[in-house]
């Protein structure tokens, strides 16, 4: 059976082929560097100022993140041991330089928690250069949040977040403001944010001014506010951004503002899906009012639910994509204007569009797409995200394309239950992995917003049509390169 065939439409196939041979071609050549590592310092729940920054001498979190006394440098990897670490209104201080950043990251097999418990402030605040959060968790353990991020990046640039955890916070998940410049955020997870109904409780809440953003491989769902992506500002800043490979379930992904246009707008390669209780509503705003100017979009999945189109968008190419549902003008559009779901196709005949019929009754979709997607920064690692129309209910997927070596332990982590057990473990032998399909169980927020305008009321796991895996590589058995990290444990 064609994949995603629908009666005669060949079209469908061929523009999902297209993507498919697009990924995977990119896989082969991706030359990003994947980084092996070693502790220069180490921090602790229970370290203090009065430390030296040794395993056996940490320094407490609050020191560190200020430049522990000028101890802390640029190329310094500071390591954060397991444990919580009570947190609210800090200041990341400490700068890097461009060619040695300053990285804070898990120890290797260990999970440190950031933890803003009710606090009354952002959980952390970035306000340096060069310095690169990786592998750490943020969350708020309290059952009344405060309506506050787990992380603001306002100022600097070159930061980098990788492979984090963003989860059960009052407010946002992410803010990036636009006085940020070169944010990177990479392969991390933002889910069951926006806890206290007050909030603007989106998995990221982010504007750019000068410079660019880069919004790459993340998992984003869940969260309360109703927005997995909220790109939006009512005086413009919202240039150079770029989204490409990231999911985005039960929630909206939205770039655009009220006055002016966002420009140089990338979105490429994003997987969609809606499974709560208003699976036919919106999914994506692109443009909202404005509109955006010189945008790129292709190759994106938005197979259900509406999408809302700016009649001010000034499209620079748009390939590839997949839009089944309803396609809408957003506000602002002249009257008498031939709607949305006319004039688009028709300006890009190059995508696929299956738009409700008369009847009010969608086309259904059929068979499987897997997509596998190499992590950049740690060799091994990658996501899995899997359209199953036909609703089998197990895979058989090469995972050879991710830098897993032979005889290397790895697991495969459900992306809706980061924190539980092992969907798949073992040792690579360099054959095809089965994965289930069927009977996953979800992560449980610490509590559900009440009277929340989310369509979020329930939290359960999407079908077997469509789910996301993290690869998560361990040990080698024998070693071909003893400086490769042991990370079977890395969050995120």
């Amino acid at each position: 059976m064609k994949s995603f065939a629908l009666g005669m439409q060949e079209r469908v196939m061929r523009h999902l082929n297209t993507i498919v041979t697009v990924l995977f071609v990119q896989l082969v050549v991706l030359t990003a560097p994947v980084f092996a590592y070693t502790c220069d310092k180490f921090v602790s729940p229970t370290g203090t100022s009065g430390g030296d920054g040794s395993s056996a001498a940490p320094w407490s979190l609050s020191s560190a993140i200020t430049g522990a006394g000028g101890r802390i440098q640029g190329g310094h990897t500071v390591c954060l041991k397991e444990g919580t670490y009570p947190l609210s209104n800090a200041r990341l201080s400490v700068s890097g330089s461009s060619t040695a950043p300053v990285i804070f990251r898990n120890a290797p097999n260990e999970r440190p928690i950031l933890d803003a418990n009710g606090g009354n402030s952002n959980l952390l605040t970035v306000a340096a250069s060069n310095v690169w959060l990786w592998g750490l968790e943020f969350t708020d353990s309290s059952s009344a949040p405060q309506f506050f991020a787990a992380l603001a990046v306002s100022t600097g640039s070159g930061v980098k977040v990788i492979n984090c955890n963003f989860h059960d916070m009052g407010g946002a998940g992410i803010g990036a403001w636009a006085e940020n410049t070169g944010l990177e955020l990479y392969g991390s997870s933002s889910f069951f944010n926006g806890r206290n109904i007050s909030a603007r409780g989106y998995g990221i809440y982010t504007q750019n001014a000068t410079g660019s953003k880069l919004y790459e491989d993340n998992f984003f769902f869940w969260n309360f506010g109703g927005y997995n992506v909220h790109a939006y500002g009512e005086a413009g800043r919202l240039n150079n951004m770029t989204y490409r490979g990231n999911v985005s379930m039960d929630g909206i992904m939205m770039v655009g503002g009220t006055s002016s246009q966002a420009q140089n707008l990338v979105w490429e390669r994003n997987f969609n899906y809606k499974t709560g209780a208003n699976p036919s509503g919106s999914t994506v705003y692109i443009g909202y009012s404005a509109g955006v100017a010189n945008a790129i979009i292709r190759d994106n999945i938005f197979p259900s639910g509406n999408v809302w189109w700016a009649y001010a968008n000034n499209i620079q190419s748009m390939t590839g994509n997949l839009f089944r549902g309803n396609l809408h003008y957003h506000n602002n559009t002249p009257s008498g204007v031939t709607p949305a779901q006319t004039t688009v196709p028709h300006q890009f005949p190059n995508n696929t569009y299956l738009f409700t019929p008369s009847s009010g009754i969608l086309p259904m979709l059929t068979g499987m797409k897997v997509f596998v997607r190499r992590n950049k920064y740690e060799e091994g690692r990658g996501n899995i995200i899997v359209y199953n129309f036909d609703g089998v209910s197990s895979l058989s997927v090469d995972l050879s394309s991710v830098g897993l070596q032979i005889g290397q332990q790895f697991e495969v982590r459900d992306g809706q239950n980061p924190f539980g057990p092992s969907v798949v473990s073992g040792t690579y032998d360099g054959a095809n992995v089965n994965i289930p399909l069927n009977a996953l169980t979800t992560a449980t927020p610490k509590s559900l917003p009440s009277g929340s305008s989310s369509d979020i009321t329930a939290i359960n796991h999407s079908k077997k049509e469509f789910n996301f895996f993290t690869i998560l590589p361990g040990i080698i058995s024998t070693p071909s390169n003893p400086a490769s990290p042991r990370n079977l444990r890395i969050t995120g």
